[in-house]
């Protein structure tokens, strides 16, 4: 079977492999024989979906918050997972708002050669590599826009490097806006910025190169053997539970097989 690695799974691979594979390739799994669960999307995922249609709408020269709002109720029309910080629609779309204006001060002057672009590229055994980098400039900047949790995506980072390399584009500054998602009464702070070059960049595509090797012969190991221990897991992840992960508590994986029960008094 001829499979794609997405360069935004990475962070997620070196957390836990195993639910990064059952919700990359769910079909490589249950066609093994295991069955996995049925989960809704994150609030905050569609919150970040969001903010990229407000960034294409700044190169265009335009105010994309109302082209944000339409595609966060579009993720969320067949439902989510709320949070603390967001738990309804209403205050969702709040948030983007708020999220527009503490982002609209760096979103001026770009250049940029992509945008949101699909790229390819080959790996090893026939896998391929795929990636959407949110801005690449004439500047040889590459940036992304976060919303989640700052400072988790060097590995991210390097793949989208290593991506745009192949594709004969010289990437010599990649950097992360992070804009919090923060909740209802809480005053929206201002972006922060991370970035990378020199010897920091180089080291951020040794790791995703690292980690894409990893992920392809763990990957080869148990379409070979539907072993589902070969994919490692972690169960100390803050992500393990039955709101995040199709594999908790199924077959494919009993690090977590149950909810622990409440001591007998």
């Amino acid at each position: 079977m001829t499979l794609s690695a997405r360069c935004s799974m990475l962070p997620g691979w070196g957390d836990c492999a195993r639910r990064a594979a059952a919700k990359q390739w769910p079909g490589l799994v249950t066609g093994a024989g295991f069955e996995l669960r049925e989960t809704l999307p994150s609030v905050g995922a569609a919150i970040g979906t969001a903010v990229h249609k407000i960034v294409e709408g700044a190169t265009l020269g335009k105010d994309g918050t109302g082209a944000a709002v339409d595609a966060f109720n579009e993720q969320i029309a067949k439902g989510c997972e709320w949070d603390d910080r967001t738990k309804n629609a209403i205050t969702g779309e709040a948030q983007i708002k708020s999220l527009a204006k503490a982002m609209a001060p760096h979103l001026t002057d770009l250049k940029p050669v992509l945008l949101e672009q699909k790229l390819t590229a080959g790996l090893r055994n026939g896998w391929k590599l795929t990636g959407h980098p949110d801005i690449y400039e004439e500047t040889r900047r590459l940036t992304d826009y976060k919303t989640g949790k700052p400072w988790a995506y060097k590995s991210q980072m390097g793949a989208y490097t290593l991506l745009l390399e192949a594709h004969e584009f010289t990437v010599e500054e990649a950097r992360v806006l992070f804009v919090p998602r923060v909740g209802p009464r809480t005053p929206q702070p201002p972006p922060s910025v991370k970035a990378w070059k020199g010897i920091e960049l180089r080291w951020m595509k040794a790791a995703a190169y690292e980690t894409l090797g990893r992920m392809t012969i763990q990957v080869e190991q148990f379409e070979e053997s539907s072993d589902p221990l070969v994919i490692p897991a972690n169960p100390m992840s803050m992500m393990c539970g039955p709101k995040y992960c199709p594999a908790w508590g199924t077959e494919f994986c009993r690090e977590h097989e149950s909810e622990p029960e409440e001591p007998k008094t």
